[in-house]
């Protein structure tokens, strides 16, 4: 799946290898291959069959957050935008989770 990010400094994160965005180093690392996993998606059937991604949904939204654990605590927070030919998948943030989130 095509993958767009909301905010271009998780794009550089991605792209330049002396970027860290201020994030402890293994975070960076699982960032990264967890972006190479989510390309190689065709589409949302394989991104669940993906059970490495340990996928969870965040929010009952049509356009439903989830989270996919990343390192150190950390949480990758995507959303699965719709589309009727180019569905894509729009990174929202890298962040701690909030406890009740994680209790969900």
């Amino acid at each position: 799946m095509e993958v767009q990010f909301n905010d271009p400094r998780f794009d550089r994160l991605e792209t330049d290898s002396a970027y860290n965005h201020g994030l402890p180093a293994a975070v960076v690392t699982s960032y990264r291959m967890c972006l190479q996993l989510l390309r190689a998606t065709a589409g949302e059937q394989d991104l669940c069959a993906l059970r490495m991604l340990n996928l969870s949904s965040i929010s009952e939204h049509p356009l439903a957050r989830h989270s996919v654990p990343l390192n150190d605590g950390y949480d990758l927070v995507l959303e699965v935008c719709p589309g009727l030919v180019n569905r894509h998948i729009l990174i929202v943030d890298v962040a701690k989770p909030n406890p009740r989130e994680r209790e969900s």
